[in-house]
């Protein structure tokens, strides 16, 4: 008899914790391929309970992270919070900042291929009636191969 009382309670209990993933493959031009031996990295899309939609991007020549960020939702694919991006060395590639409604804000910062910092964006922003408007771009730092421009 406790045996059916615990049951459908454990049953609960994993089916709140569930968390379905999903696994999808590109070529090195960014299209989807349905052969992992075709791919030069893989998709990986996970959603939990709060219908948050993590995604992390994995080269599959070395096992290097290529990106990682949340989806506002799978439907529309747009990053929201943090949004992470390297090379296929390792080094950062980029980080972003979205908005909850997919806007790129506050500070982006891109990097080139050996790590040191290329380029820093400022994207001000206001949220007027829930919506993110950014209000412009600005460049703050720029270093290119002859010096550091502010």
């Amino acid at each position: 008899m406790k045996l059916f009382t615990i049951l459908p309670l454990l049953l609960i209990a994993l089916y709140t914790q569930a968390q379905v993933s999903v696994t999808e493959y590109y070529t090195k031009d960014n299209k989807k391929t349905k052969k992992a031996a075709n791919a030069h990295y893989s998709r990986l899309i996970e959603f939990d309970k709060n219908k948050k939609v993590t995604v992390k991007d994995t080269y599959l020549s070395n096992n290097n992270t290529k990106l990682l960020g949340t989806y506002k939702s799978l439907k529309e694919r747009t990053f929201v919070g943090e949004k992470y991006e390297a090379y296929e060395n390792g080094n950062m590639k980029s980080k972003e900042y979205y908005s909850h409604d997919g806007k790129r804000i506050d500070t982006a910062l891109y990097y080139y291929t050996d790590g040191t910092l290329k380029i820093a964006f400022q994207y001000p922003y206001t949220i007027e009636k829930k919506k993110t408007k950014v209000t412009d771009t600005l460049i703050l730092i720029f270093k290119d191969s002859w010096a550091i421009h502010c």
